[in-house]
């Protein structure tokens, strides 16, 4: 007589449920790191591509930091990066054409560096940073 054995159907039923749940975690990654954060401003237009448009200069004073916001994009935080690489972020709000005096920013820093605020897919508040914008002082 032949003894035929198999894996038992619950045995199979959770090594196909696993195989599932891998598969779609694996999916899920993968598209999640393709479309990357969406930040959208000026009726659905991506901040990266608004990223052109600005144009600031940025100089230090005894009463903290003055931006001057000569591009056509409202400028929300900047970056001040000094030259050891230290990044400290503070917000700004400089609408197109403005300028400000902020004395919360640290005057120590080399570079200058935008972030555009915006909203995302689901209408809350994103920041984009413009890395590849960036003003010395």
């Amino acid at each position: 007589m032949i003894d035929k054995r198999g894996i038992s159907p619950v045995v199979a039923t959770v090594l196909l449920i696993g195989i599932v749940v891998v598969a779609a975690m694996i999916i899920f990654i993968a598209l999640f790191a393709f479309g990357g954060e969406v930040c959208l401003k000026f009726d659905d237009e991506m901040c990266s591509s608004l990223c052109d448009d600005v144009s600031f200069s940025v100089s230090s004073s005894s009463s903290g930091v003055e931006v001057n916001n000569h591009g056509s994009v409202g400028i929300a935080k900047l970056n001040i990066k000094n030259s050891d690489g230290d990044v400290e972020e503070c917000t700004v709000e400089v609408s197109p054409g403005g300028s400000k005096t902020v004395s919360s920013c640290s005057t120590s820093g080399d570079v200058a560096i935008p972030i555009l605020e915006g909203v995302d897919d689901d209408g809350f508040t994103t920041y984009h940073v413009c890395d590849d914008v960036e003003e010395s002082f």
